[in-house]
């Protein structure tokens, strides 16, 4: 009887034993290729097996391998690199919970290597801290260039050949270049004699035509309704002296009464036209240096006057009916 208690508990200790020794998380790694070349994808899968109840600690498996793949310090201390990450799987194994994740990563150093291992922190059934951790797997990368292949077989890039050509290629170039040249020139003159030739067509307004356009603007001004006889006077004595000035070429408008008579003489307007002029302005400055104020019909005989002047100063212009009652 004692020895068959003793079966009894041995058969005990091979069933739970095991079971109280198996880790609540496990995480392995596992590699397709056990040699590769530099930058070859290499599927890498990893399998996390955990009880449902352990609570799993930050960072979780993606923010792992992605911090493994991280440069530390420069881009010489980074392991491998991840071309792709594939979506997670999920199953139940034994009662427990388990995740494989998949990747493709490349490694871009030769010589003997190893994807680092993996420390997954989480608490135990306890609520004690703990980790587990997977064994690091190693990969032989070896280098692209074909085996046999000796390294110093390999030759530098070609400097750039000097090609003879005729003498005449050389001639032709300059040719076809001097030829461009004037093309552009042509184009240019042309162009500029275009614009000149506008420019000259264009037709120049007759001062008459302005200076009367402008007495019937002030005409129907309504300065004088207004009771502004100062300024009508103004912009009458300025379309006076502009009118003289563009019609016979003198400095009318930065001379006075008395030298623009004495300027008008010189440009030998008819004396009885010139009167006329110095009447006119000199009645326009008692108005604005003065303070005169003269009558409507006044002010309506000035600016009659003015445009009478214009009128029977322009070139080959008929006399006006007046004139040809005086003369006959």
């Amino acid at each position: 009887m004692y020895s068959g208690f003793r079966v009894l508990f041995l058969l005990f200790l091979l069933l739970v034993l095991p079971l109280a020794a198996e880790p609540p998380v496990s995480v392995t790694a596992s590699l397709d290729k056990k040699t590769a070349t530099i930058g070859e994808p290499i599927e890498l899968t990893i399998t996390l097996v955990y009880n449902s109840r352990v609570v799993l600690e930050e960072p979780l498996m993606p923010a792992l391998v992605k911090s493994l793949a991280e440069p530390k310090e420069g881009l010489d201390s980074q392991i491998f690199d991840i071309l792709e990450e594939k979506p997670p799987e999920s199953r139940m194994e034994q009662g427990k919970k388990a995740e494989v994740f998949h990747y493709r990563i490349a490694f871009f150093k030769s010589g003997k290597t190893a994807f680092p291992e993996l420390s997954v922190n989480f608490k135990d059934l306890k609520g004690r801290a703990a980790r587990a951790r997977s064994s690091p797997v190693e990969v032989e990368i070896k280098s692209a260039m074909a085996a046999g292949k000796n390294p110093k077989d390999i030759r530098d890039i070609k400097g750039p050949i000097w090609m003879n050509y005729p003498w005449y290629y050389y001639a032709a170039g300059v040719l076809v270049l001097l030829l461009f040249a004037l093309l552009v020139l042509l184009l240019l003159h042309l162009r500029r004699k275009s614009r000149a030739a506008t420019e000259d067509v264009k037709p120049v307004r007759p001062p008459w035509e302005t200076a009367l356009e402008n007495f019937s603007a002030l005409e129907n001004s309504g300065l004088i309704s207004d009771g502004k006889i100062k300024e009508f006077y103004i912009r009458l004595t300025d379309i006076y002296r502009t009118y003289l000035e563009e019609r016979y070429g003198i400095p009318a408008l930065d001379r006075t009464t008395m030298e623009l008579f004495g300027e008008m003489k010189k440009a030998e307007i008819p004396r009885e036209h010139a009167a006329s002029a110095r009447d006119l302005l000199a009645r326009c400055d008692q108005v604005k240096f003065a303070k005169y104020v003269p009558p409507e019909e006044e002010i309506k005989s000035a600016l009659a006057e003015g445009r009478r002047f214009v009128q029977i100063t322009i070139p080959n212009s008929p006399p006006l009916p007046g004139e040809r009652e005086a003369e006959s």
